[in-house]
């Protein structure tokens, strides 16, 4: 199955701006991938157009809805193919970010190395 794993990193935008969270998106039998997404708090307006919703519960975010990455197949213009995909609603453990780069923090935060590329 596929699943949202680790300690996802929270980027609070100013009012008005998308929040974007930084998370690792598990597929099934596959190595973790780092991602981005825009997020609202529920109950908040959306800022951008395709955007989760998260409610606060201590240190976990329970997100809707479900998280769906697909890519088009180069041979294949027309031909979408589902990289990940975890259910409806989903929870994942997080820290809200500080300064600096929310990928710097989301590898940190999972104990994975740091790249000087950021």
């Amino acid at each position: 199955m596929d699943e949202v794993v680790g300690t996802a990193i929270l980027v609070k935008g100013n009012s008005g701006h998308a929040q974007l969270l930084y998370l690792l998106a598990k597929p099934e039998g596959k190595e973790p991938r780092i991602t981005a997404i825009e997020v609202h708090e529920e109950g908040t307006q959306k800022v951008a157009n395709v955007s989760w919703a998260y409610r606060v519960d201590g240190d976990k975010l329970h997100m809707t809805p479900s998280l769906h990455i697909r890519f088009k197949w180069p041979e294949e213009p027309f031909d979408w193919r589902t990289e990940f995909h975890n259910g409806f609603n989903w929870t994942v453990g997080f820290k809200v970010a500080g300064p600096g780069s929310g990928f710097r923090q989301l590898r940190e935060a999972n104990g994975m190395p740091n790249v000087d590329s950021d």
